[in-house]
């Protein structure tokens, strides 16, 4: 989140931005997730799992990236609309805050698929 608000803080548009922090925070999650939290009980390597999760991960990031653009102009209308114009510098904020719940829930299943199952 942090470098997520620094990059829209600079200026980068909102997808470009949560491509990048997102692409930061999914390898580091990945990698702390395979030595604290699941056991690799599978059939294939950590290296192949990886592969296969960066691959998941960027179509992930992907979309929830346009999902996080798309919510950030469904705040803009209801912000204007209600005369909320103070919560509009905050909106490309709030828009990734709501999207995040969404997909933590979303990786956790599919990471714990991916390390213990395949």
């Amino acid at each position: 989140m942090f470098i997520y608000s620094v990059l829209v803080g600079l200026g980068l548009p909102v997808v470009l931005s949560n491509i990048i922090s997102a692409g930061l925070a999914a390898s580091y999650v990945y990698f702390v997730s395979t030595k604290k939290i699941f056991t690799n009980s599978g059939k294939f390597s950590l290296k192949v799992k990886y592969l296969v999760y960066i691959i998941y991960q960027f179509c992930l990031i992907f979309i929830s990236s346009y999902v996080i653009l798309f919510i950030s102009h469904f705040l803009i209308n209801v912000f204007e609309v209600n005369n909320w114009i103070f919560l509009l510098e905050n909106v490309k904020i709030v828009a990734k805050i709501v999207n995040t719940p969404i997909t933590m829930l979303i990786n956790f299943i599919v990471m714990k698929y991916l390390i213990e199952k395949l």
